[in-house]
Order: structure tokens, then C-alpha cells, then sequence
């Protein structure tokens, strides 16, 4: 399939309270992304819902107010929602790919991730799971060369440098394993992960398995660690790092 150019789009939706005469606009925004997939799209579904007119905004809304609800693709009069990671910079499964749809939106354009594709490091690597895997791939949905592993060692850590010192949100990671209840998340401008502050020191996983890990207020930092204060073995895996600029203005406020 021919890559489409990637159109950025601000999709305006009448939300209508249950008063007809009384809508309220608001602004989501998406990105066009290249409809084709590969066979692992499936596991990362959320639900599907039939449309009328099979309308963008209408899916839209849907996938706004869904939690972990970041792809919505429109086949026919189906929206299909998706809790996977499309980027710009995804070409597409190319032809023949198992999952193939009309046209798809991705809302991860704008989260702002500012650690897609940053430098990182750790102290060991368990088989092929290289310390790179969870910033630096353009499409993730549950595949594990979107992950990192270590061996079981004394005080293991996974870090992202950010590069210089930046404002950070949050910090999504969409699958991880091998955590202890002593695991540790720290951000701060020392290499030396135990030298910096935490960023939050309590976690709930969301019911697929998500940490979405959110401090009251922003935390500066360079260094983003995992790590764990013992002999053990981490795992994580399609891990976005969000700045500020933009991280609320896409996602919905789940707890309205």
C-alpha cells in the first residue's frame, strides 16, 4: 500500500447535553496515520462500535472519553479503538498486512512525548531485550522488541536520558513485568539512580496492565530511572516520557 502523507487535523465536536439546543464545542485533535498493521494490532483492542455514518467525529468522541484509547480506525461504519502507539514516522505494514482499514487516527502526535528515540542505558541486557526497545519504535502495540529486560542482578535499573533537563508530566509505560513492590521510579539531573528524588512513590496499574505514573506537579529532570533496590530482574516495555506543552490538551479527564 502507497504510504499516505501524514495529515494533521484539529476535528471539532458538537458534544449535545440532553438538552438538544445546548451543545458544547470542543477541540480533540489526531493525526492521519497509515491504515495498515500488522497480525499483533488485535491483542491491543479495546472494543468496536457500529456508526451510522461511519463519521470521524463520531468515533472521535468515542475514543476521547475511553481509557487508553490512543488509535481509532473506521472500516465501513465500524470504528475499531485501539490502545496501540502509532508515530509519525510509521510507513505502514505494507501490503497484504493482516490488519487493513479506510483510514485510521492516531492521538499519540500529540502527548508529547519527549522520549521517543532518547539515548539509554542499564546494567545488563537479558537475550535480545535491548535497553533502546521501549523509546524507539515508531508502532507498539503487546510486541516484545518494544521491550527491555535485565538479568536477575544486584539493584537492576532501566534509564532514559532526556538529554538536558526538561519538565516532565508524566511517564506511561504500557506493559512491564518482574516488578518487585520496592521498584523504584526517580528523575533528576545525577546518573546515579538512588541520587535522585522519586518522581511518584505510589503506582495503580490500569485494568490493562498500564502504569500511568503522574506526580501532583511536574518533576525537572534529565534522568528517568526504573530501578529496584535489591537482587531481582525488571521488565519494561513502550514506555512514554510526556512533557508539558501538550500532555492534557488530548487526553480526557477520566474521573468527569
Amino acid at each position: 500500500m502507497r504510504r499516505l502523507r501524514l495529515m494533521v487535523t484539529l476535528i471539532q465536536v458538537a458534544l449535545l447535553s440532553h438538552h438538544p439546543a445546548a451543545a458544547v464545542m470542543t477541540n480533540f485533535r489526531f493525526a492521519q496515520v497509515t491504515p495498515s498493521f500488522p497480525s499483533d494490532l488485535q491483542r491491543c483492542l479495546l472494543m468496536t462500535k457500529t456508526v451510522e455514518d461511519g463519521s470521524v467525529a463520531s468515533c472521535a468522541v468515542a475514543c476521547h472519553s475511553m481509557q487508553s484509547c490512543f488509535l481509532f480506525c473506521i472500516q465501513g461504519t465500524t470504528c475499531h479503538f485501539f490502545r496501540a502507539k502509532v508515530t509519525n514516522g510509521w510507513a505502514g505494514a505494507g501490503t497484504g498486512a493482516p490488519n487493513q482499514f479506510s483510514r485510521c487516527w492516531s492521538l499519540y502526535q500529540y502527548s508529547n512525548d519527549i522520549g521517543l528515540g532518547v539515548s539509554t542505558a542499564s546494567q545488563s541486557v537479558f537475550l535480545t531485550y535491548d535497553h533502546s526497545n521501549p523509546v524507539g519504535k515508531l508502532y507498539s502495540c503487546d510486541d516484545p522488541n518494544s521491550c527491555y529486560e535485565s538479568n536477575i542482578e544486584s539493584n537492576p535499573f532501566w534509564m532514559a536520558d532526556l538529554g538536558s533537563p526538561k519538565s516532565v508530566s508524566e511517564v506511561r509505560i504500557h506493559k512491564y513485568g518482574l516488578f518487585n513492590p520496592v521498584v523504584e521510579f526517580r528523575l533528576g539531573n545525577d546518573t546515579t539512580a538512588a541520587n535522585n528524588p522519586h518522581f511518584v512513590t505510589s503506582f495503580t496499574p490500569t485494568i490493562f496492565g498500564e502504569l500511568f505514573l503522574k506526580p501532583p506537579t511536574p518533576v525537572i529532570g534529565r534522568y528517568f530511572f526504573v530501578t529496584e533496590n535489591l537482587v531481582s530482574d525488571i521488565r519494561v516495555c513502550d514506555v512514554w516520557i510526556l512533557g508539558v506543552q501538550d500532555s492534557d490538551i488530548w487526553k480526557p479527564n477520566w474521573n468527569n
